[in-house]
């Protein structure tokens, strides 16, 4: 584990430090934080096989022309009880906006992974976006990934799901 880690640091300190040395990244970028707006729950959500929408976790937003950006925050104790295989089994998180994923929540070959373990931890993911004029509904959703036959059980409580808008 610790190998591992060390590893995973040393590529994000060369991609940091090396021109080149990491895929090309998006920019987006905004200017002065024009709303706040957040969603907090103590309640105890369980978890599916497939994509649900964490409930409570809804915040519409109103883009005014010209667009602007945000940055959504969701920070939640996650357990997958049952989990005898963190590298087959894990919590799948999406912050979505109108039905669709943020990057980096929505790669289908490499989803982000929020939790595997049995002790609740707290765990936090975090998108931006820069969203066209118009009506967005900005959510979480979130599923237990299974990949071998253990019986999983997950959950999340004490979350909250945060977007500060800018223009």
């Amino acid at each position: 584990m610790r190998n591992t880690l060390l590893g995973a640091f040393a590529l994000l300190l060369a991609a940091a430090i090396l021109p080149g040395a990491a895929s090309a990244a998006t920019n987006v970028n905004g200017n002065a934080v024009t709303k706040v707006v957040a969603r907090v729950s103590a309640d105890i959500a369980q978890g599916t096989l497939t994509y649900a929408p964490l409930a409570g976790s809804v915040i519409n937003i109103n883009v005014p022309a010209g667009g602007d950006t945000i940055i959504a925050t969701f920070t939640a104790e996650c357990l997958l009880a049952g989990n005898t295989d963190p590298g087959s089994n894990w919590v799948e998180m999406r912050i979505v906006d109108n039905g669709t994923p943020i990057l980096p929540t929505s790669n289908i070959n490499t989803p982000l992974a929020f939790c595997s373990d049995k002790n609740s931890a707290s765990h936090s993911v975090q998108v931006v976006k820069r969203l066209t004029p118009g009506a967005h509904k900005i959510n979480v959703a979130w599923r237990i990934r299974k990949g071998n036959g253990d019986t999983l059980s997950a959950s999340l409580d004490d979350w909250s799901f945060t977007i500060l808008q800018a223009d």
